[in-house]
């Protein structure tokens, strides 16, 4: 594995993989736990892989630096899901990194429309969606955390 590279996850990556969740979104006030919030980290071939879609991680030598997810809505409309840069590696242009890589893949790959849903307060990842011409549109999905819903379309 070289320095920096993304890869496609596969299972034999599933250990690492919530060994690094773990370790960026647990804590007192939301204990890790694959069985809610995390449940779809346990179908990621079924929810993220499949009809085009792909999940994505980001290994800084052998230790995970990120991930991020395209989910196929639709035949033409993509989702960018689980973007997520380790604490110890954020501000180095990894995000950026991730999402480019997904949008490039997406235009590869048939997407016109790329979606997403955040929260306002991710002001730096907002910062980075509308650098890559994301713009806010309605709401198109039902969950209840998100309160921003944003759009790209794709050459």
């Amino acid at each position: 594995m070289s320095e920096l590279e993304i890869i496609d996850y596969k299972a034999s990556l599933q250990l690492k993989l919530e060994d690094f969740l773990e370790q960026t979104d647990a804590g007192p006030k939301f204990p890790f736990d694959l069985g809610n919030k995390y449940k779809d980290f346990r179908s990621i071939p079924e929810i993220y892989q499949s009809n085009n879609g792909q999940f994505w991680i980001l290994f800084l030598f052998k230790e995970i630096a990120g991930i991020i997810a395209l989910k196929s809505l639709s035949e033409a409309v993509g989702e960018v899901k689980r973007l997520n840069v380790h604490p110890k590696f954020r501000g180095r242009g990894f995000g950026e990194l991730l999402l480019k890589h997904l949008l490039e893949y997406a235009s590869k790959n048939k997407f016109k429309k790329i979606r997403l849903d955040s929260i306002m307060k991710h002001k730096p990842a907002l910062h980075l969606y509308k650098k890559y011409g994301f713009y806010e549109i309605f709401r198109y999905n039902d969950n209840p955390n998100a309160d921003i819903f944003m759009e790209v379309k794709l050459k």
